[in-house]
């Protein structure tokens, strides 16, 4: 009986899983409901619960399955990702930050999760820890012409209107922002020479 009811709860999951990829709300409720009473708190249970918990709009029933699942000494990532997806795009930039670091506690060097963390950091306004953290040469380009353009300090903002040069030459607003750069800070003639550079 007990082989019985995990059978049912496997193919309940599956089910739940299809019915998710395809945007079948209805479906991967009911499935995923039934997912539930055959294999209570299963990691692979909770995760579909909460997914189609999200599918249907429920995103605080979304966030107790993911934070169960978050408990889970194998599956906590999938937890962390669930909660961390959904604080991410709503603009809980503190939750979000903290969700993020557990998430990178469950398992280091996530790719995907430094991109979530650049684009957290992005929307925080925090575009030079977004440019430390991603990897992508034209992306750091781009959050490193905005890290310039918002520096308090002129050295740094000259800094990283150089980091955005280097990574992407062939960027005109990076050579733009570098002579802004200059010329903000009095130095009229380097500017006009990384203006040359960059049309050349």
């Amino acid at each position: 009986r007990a082989e019985a009811r995990r059978n049912r709860g496997n193919e309940a999951v599956l089910r739940a899983l299809s019915s998710i990829a395809a945007g079948d709300a209805a479906g991967a409720d009911a499935h995923a409901r039934l997912a539930r009473r055959q294999t209570g708190d299963a990691p692979l249970a909770l995760y579909v619960a909460g997914e189609a918990a999200r599918l249907n709009g429920r995103h605080e029933e979304a966030d107790q399955h993911f934070a169960a699942l978050a408990r889970h000494p194998h599956a906590g990532f999938l937890g962390w990702r669930g909660l961390l997806h959904h604080n991410g795009r709503n603009g809980a930039a503190e939750a979000a930050q903290l969700q993020a670091r557990e998430a990178a506690h469950a398992y280091p060097g996530s790719a995907w999760l430094r991109s979530q963390r650049v684009l957290i950091a992005a929307r925080e306004g925090k575009y030079a820890d977004a440019a430390r953290l991603t990897t992508e040469p034209r992306a750091r380009a781009a959050l490193a012409i905005m890290a310039s353009r918002t520096a308090t300090d002129r050295r740094l903002a000259i800094d990283w209107a150089r980091e955005a040069v280097k990574r992407a030459p062939d960027l005109a607003p990076a050579h733009a922002a570098l002579a802004d750069a200059y010329r903000a800070a009095g130095r009229t003639r380097a500017a006009r020479r990384s203006l040359i550079q960059g049309w050349r």
